[in-house]
């Protein structure tokens, strides 16, 4: 199938490594409003000269190739408008996070999306499809998991990302809230197979950081199974905290994220030694964002007779590679990729699990984010689902 690149920067490189290695997927065009970029664009991304663009319409009306598919990677302020120049084209779509700019713009991609059942949208959410989330949701939602019955979560992200943001990043206002805090967002929904529905947070830069804008998330969250949006006794409580300018690090970049339940807990842990090695190496595949060293363990209350003979066993748990048990060979991007091959072949009927639809949700829980910061108050999330759940009186938190 034929895919064109929108924006041909950092992150199209990343995806142009996967796009390489998937069997049944071809650049065929560029389209870019940097026309020095263009003109080096044949040479550097092996297309034909005639198949370099500056707008999506220019490459649907005078390209040589039928175009299948439209890889967004392009700053997020531009999203909305160029998601939705795609889907109205024809075109299926691949959207590089964050979604959008606002949840109404989110909401209009989405219900744009919902229109067109015989497209397929993706979002860029790669990390969920990943060796340790997926081992985590075959953990946490089998009948037999071990820690027993989830209550509540601590996940920490933290690196040191340098005195300053450069690029495009750097005008937005929080920065580490609108580009890296879907993915752990994501993450969480997929692995617990719940939805976060309230959020209150704090977003802010350290005092003495010399960044112009935020850097730093510390949230409370609360999630529950579908369904359960109501019934407080079913909640699972998450305290996050997310970071770019964290110092005194033992890694450079430490991620740690417990799942405690009532027979232990299951921790995705940074290593215990300085590391020189910044991200894990799987299958091939160079997962950016996920910590070289980091194991998955369990530990496990063995009780005793008296409660003074209680102990604790911890095992290493082995990571699962076989994503969704699909037995593709994909992880990370290339399964993003796998599953639109898919699902166009189905004409729509099989979407991708990532799909803007599902995606959505992760990305209001980042905006709730701010939402909160700003206003000091707690954010019920449903109230801006499609589908909208009114937040009880008596279920408030206070």
């Amino acid at each position: 199938m034929n895919l064109i690149i929108v924006g041909a920067g950092g992150h199209a490189q990343s995806w142009r490594k996967n796009i390489e290695r998937h069997e049944n997927w071809d650049i065929v065009g560029i389209v870019d409003t940097d026309t020095e970029k263009l003109d080096h664009a044949s040479d550097l991304w092996n297309v034909d000269e005639d198949m370099v663009f500056t707008t999506i319409s220019e490459a649907i009306r005078w390209g040589t190739y039928d175009i299948d598919v439209a890889l967004i990677t392009t700053p997020t302020p531009t999203h909305h408008l160029l998601a939705t120049e795609a889907l109205e084209s024809g075109l299926n779509v691949i959207l590089e996070k964050n979604m959008a700019s606002t949840i109404e713009q989110g909401q209009e991609l989405t219900k744009l999306a919902q229109s067109h059942p015989e497209l397929c949208t993706a979002m860029g959410h790669q990390y969920r499809y990943r060796p340790n989330w997926w081992t985590l949701r075959q953990l946490l939602t089998s009948k037999e998991c071990p820690i027993g019955k989830l209550s509540h979560i601590r996940g920490k992200i933290a690196s040191y990302s340098g005195d300053a943001r450069h690029g495009w990043r750097s005008w937005l206002r929080d920065i580490f809230a609108e580009d890296m805090m879907v993915h752990h967002i994501d993450c969480l929904r997929f692995c617990t197979n719940m939805e976060i529905i309230q959020i209150q947070a704090q977003v802010f830069r350290p005092k003495w950081s010399s960044w112009l804008a935020s850097s730093t998330v510390f949230a409370n969250l609360v999630l529950a199974p579908h369904g359960s949006e109501c019934i407080k006794e079913d909640w699972v409580y998450c305290q996050y905290y997310g970071d770019w300018q964290t110092k005194g690090l033992l890694n450079d970049w430490e991620i740690d994220f417990r799942f405690y339940g009532s027979d232990g807990s299951l921790r995705l842990e940074p290593p215990t030694d300085k590391t020189n090695m910044l991200w894990e190496e799987a299958d091939g595949y160079q997962l950016i964002g996920e910590q070289s060293g980091a194991k998955l363990k369990s530990y496990l209350d063995i009780k005793g007779k008296y409660a003074s003979d209680s102990q604790i066993e911890i095992r290493e748990i082995p990571k699962n590679s076989n994503i969704e048990n699909r037995g593709s060979g994909y992880i990370d991007q290339a399964y993003i990729l796998e599953q639109m091959y898919q699902g166009i072949k189905s004409k729509g009927k099989k979407q991708p699990t990532g799909n803007f639809e599902d995606s959505f949700k992760s990305f209001i829980v980042t905006r709730g984010a701010i939402l909160s910061s700003r206003s000091g108050k707690s954010i019920w999330l449903p109230q801006y689902w499609l589908e909208p759940v009114d937040e009880p009186s008596n279920l408030k938190i206070v």
